[in-house]
Parts: C-alpha cells; sequence; structure tokens
C-alpha cells in the first residue's frame, strides 16, 4: 500500500476538522440567537469614513456570526473576511465552498459567487505577491473564468461588465435606511457588507474588465463584424457573425434582423453553442445605410436567411428571434417561409397598422419622432435622441395650440417626413399593412414553431 504523503494527510486532516467543526456549529447553532450589533452608517458610499466603519462592522461579527447551513455559513463567512481585509482567509473559505459542493454543482448554471471568487483570489494574490491588483486581477481571470465552457464565460463576464455605479446606488440606499437607527442584527449586517464589498469590488475591478473580457472572447469566438449581404431590391444589409472557435462542424444559426446596432446579442448565440448572426436594418456606423421601417423587410430577412444557409459554417437550419421590431422582421420572413427557417422566437413584436403607428386607429406623435430618426442614416439613434427630448415636447404643444391639421405635423418642425405622411394615408388595416406580416389564412401556411410572448 502507498502511503499517504505528509501534505495530503495534512490536508485530509484540516478537511475532517472543518466538515466537524461545521456540522458541531451547525447543530449548536440551531437554536441560538446572534447578539444585535452597535451600527452608526455613514453619511455616503464613498465617504472618507466608509472603509474603516464597514471594516469594524465586519470585524466585530466576525467571532459571533452564526449560521446553521454550512453553505451559507462559508460564503457569508468569505464576505466579512474580504470586508475586514483577511482576503487569504476569504480566498480559503471560498474554496473550501467550492469543495463541499464539486458533485452537486455538475451541469448547473454558474453562480454569482463566481465573481467573489475571482475578487477574492485577485486580491489574496496582490497582497502575499505584491503585484499590482491589474497583475494579480488577470492571473485571478485567467485561472477561474478559462477552464469555463463559453455558456458559463459569457454569463460571468456580463456579471463582470455591470456599472458599479449599480452597486454604488444600492449601498447608498441601504445606509440611508440604516441610519436612523443604533443597532443592526446579523442578517442586516450581512447584507449590509455584501452591498458593500460587490460596490467596492466592481469599482475595483471594472476599469480593468473590458481588456480581460475582449481577450477571453478572441480565444473562443471568430468575429466578423463587417459582413455585406445582398437583398433583392439591390441594396444590402451589414451584418455581423460570431462563431466558435472550438466546433469543426457546421452549426445551426440564430438571426436576429434589427434597427439596433450590437453583437451582444449574436455573442450570447454563439455561447450556446450556435451561430450567430446580427443584420442591421440600419447599418453599422462604418455602413449606414437609409431606412424606410417596415418597408420590404420580409425580402431582406429571406435574402440574409438565404446567405447564412450557403455558408460553410452553417448546416442548412436557421432560427429567428427577436423583440419589438426584431420581433416583427422574423414574423415578416415567416409570411413565406424559406426552406431554411426552422423556427421563430418573438417578444412583444411591432404589429405594423395595429399597434405601430396607431393603436385603435389613433396615431401617435411618437411615431413621426421615430419614423424620421430612422429614416436618417445614423445607424443608432436612442442615445442621439435623448438630448432633443424637450424639442420635441415643444412641438406637441404647439401643435396642440395652433389648431392645425394633424398631417401640418411636420411644417411646424420644419422637417417634412414623407413615411409618416405615407402612414397617415393609410388609418385602417388595409392592403398596405396586411402586406407586411401573415394575415388571416397565411397563418394555416407557417410549418414551423413558433413561440410568441406579448403584454
Amino acid at each position: 500500500m502507498t502511503k499517504t504523503s505528509m501534505p495530503t494527510r495534512a490536508v485530509i486532516c484540516i478537511w475532517a476538522a472543518t466538515t466537524l467543526f461545521l456540522s458541531f456549529a451547525a447543530a449548536s447553532w440551531a437554536g441560538a440567537e446572534a447578539p444585535d450589533l452597535d451600527f452608526h452608517a455613514p453619511p455616503t458610499a464613498d465617504g472618507p469614513t466608509t472603509p474603516a466603519v464597514m471594516r469594524d462592522l465586519a470585524e466585530r461579527l466576525l467571532p459571533v456570526y452564526q449560521e446553521p447551513d454550512p453553505d451559507r455559513y462559508l460564503a457569508s463567512l468569505s464576505v466579512l473576511q474580504m470586508v475586514a481585509g483577511d482576503y487569504a482567509a476569504a480566498d480559503a473559505s471560498r474554496r473550501e465552498l467550492r469543495n463541499r459542493r464539486p458533485h452537486a454543482d455538475l451541469g448547473q448554471p454558474v453562480g454569482r459567487g463566481v465573481i467573489y471568487d475571482i475578487y477574492s483570489y485577485a486580491k489574496t494574490i496582490e497582497v502575499e505577491n505584491r503585484v499590482s491588483f491589474a497583475q494579480s486581477l488577470a492571473k485571478s481571470f485567467n485561472e477561474v473564468v478559462a477552464p469555463l465552457n463559453d455558456h458559463d464565460s459569457y454569463v460571468v463576464t456580463r456579471w463582470l461588465g455591470i456599472s458599479a455605479a449599480v452597486f454604488r446606488g444600492a449601498l447608498q440606499r441601504s445606509l440611508d435606511q440604516q441610519r436612523a437607527k443604533d443597532i443592526i442584527d446579523q442578517t442586516a449586517a450581512l447584507e449590509l457588507l455584501r452591498t458593500y464589498l460587490s460596490y467596492v469590488a466592481y469599482r475595483n475591478f471594472g476599469p480593468l474588465v473590458e481588456s480581460l473580457v475582449a481577450a477571453d472572447e478572441r480565444r473562443r469566438y471568430t468575429v466578423d463584424s463587417e459582413v455585406v449581404i445582398k437583398i433583392p431590391d439591390g441594396t444590402s444589409i451589414v451584418a455581423v457573425v460570431v462563431r466558435p472557435r472550438s466546433p469543426s462542424k457546421p452549426l445551426p444559426t440564430l438571426l436576429e434582423f434589427t434597427i439596433d446596432a450590437t453583437q451582444d446579442d449574436a455573442m450570447e448565440c454563439a455561447a450556446h453553442g450556435y451561430v450567430g448572426v446580427v443584420a442591421y436594418a440600419r447599418g453599422t456606423r462604418a455602413s449606414p445605410r437609409r431606412l424606410v421601417p417596415f418597408h420590404r423587410v420580409g425580402d431582406a430577412a429571406r435574402a440574409a436567411i438565404s446567405w447564412i444557409a450557403k455558408q460553410p459554417w452553417s448546416d442548412g437550419r436557421v432560427g429567428m428571434y427577436g423583440d419589438g421590431y426584431g420581433g416583427f422582421t422574423a414574423w415578416s420572413a415567416a409570411k413565406r417561409v424559406p426552406s431554411a427557417l426552422k423556427a421563430i422566437a418573438t417578444s412583444a413584436p411591432n404589429a405594423p397598422g395595429i399597434d405601430v403607428p396607431m393603436a385603435g386607429s389613433v396615431f401617435h406623435n411618437s411615431a413621426y419622432r421615430w419614423s424620421l430618426n430612422m429614416s436618417t442614416t445614423e445607424a443608432s439613434s436612442e442615445e442621439e435622441d435623448d438630448d432633443d427630448d424637450a424639442l420635441w415636447r415643444v412641438l406637441d404643444q404647439n401643435w396642440y395650440r395652433s389648431g392645425r391639421r394633424y398631417r401640418d405635423l411636420g411644417r411646424l418642425l420644419g422637417r417634412p417626413n414623407p413615411i409618416f405622411i405615407r402612414w397617415l394615408n393609410h388609418p385602417s388595416y388595409d392592403g398596405f399593412w396586411r402586406k407586411l406580416i401573415p394575415f388571416r389564412e397565411q397563418f394555416a401556411h407557417i410549418n414551423i414553431p413558433v413561440l410568441t410572448t406579448t403584454g
């Protein structure tokens, strides 16, 4: 029989002692009550006294913290240790937590606790190796994230990309709620410390994450950002194609045909093992395209589907998805189902002539603004439109007070909008609108799976 090495025996002894302690603690704490602690909340999340006040709270809670569930105990213990500044102990607690459930987590989605795994390990490396936090975070990120599958890596990197301002707001609200009190119980203290730790962690690694995520994505995916697809009317659309690097065989494709310039949805599709394609109805900033909303969208979408099915990385199967305008394009393509289109999934899809640009035969002034913005050659309008909200409110008020007919709305602005005028010429659900999406018996010819949600 091979003798167990001294390090291995030591690890076994530590593991046995920890397990025995946790079991004993669970039995002992089941009927005990954790004491309340004196606590005076600091005024602001970023105040000069806040770190010391929160560290003091963590240090006072550590020796009296009670929790009968071993997993919850280790998770919360690591939070207390990090806020107290003992990152090596926190990292050990996080590792023990992971070691307790290696099989229970098999095949399960990654949990948000992995953020604490990355942060505690990075801070431990920073302190023990006396390196910059940027260096220690890179090492921690690569050791924790690189072994994850594409889906879990995508989830974790999107969590890491959340703005620290979100956590700062949550911390400030928690401090404001606590300020009128002089004591805090264990549950509230743990929640406050966890909120504080989240803010500190995101504030520290936020500026460094983008480059790490970009490098991880380059290792996992092939990204073509400016693919030009010809469509039947003689023009073209621009698409982004994201493919997993690992598969050696053709894959099914998920297509979104949208007006919003983002490749994140295509990346998420690739993370699930598909080829992700996002076709931009308005092009991109580099290749802008003038758009007539809803016009010939079905033909363009079917052209994109046909192009996808012919590519060497495609197995010939395409699914479409989208919400709002993107949901409309999926239904528009399905009006005459191309052979390569195998399913559609839509959420709150636009139904032109029914819910846009009017509802209940009443036109919306916002449709004038939206159609005018969509018909420009700018690739993205959402952020640019925010600055002129006041202008549009004044236009609405001026038109209302002028007593002029509705068709003169654009004359008051000095910017003609023939698209909106054309819509006004069709106030009922006539042939102008019916040709855009399936109508009546045409639904009977849609012989593919459909998931649609609205509300």
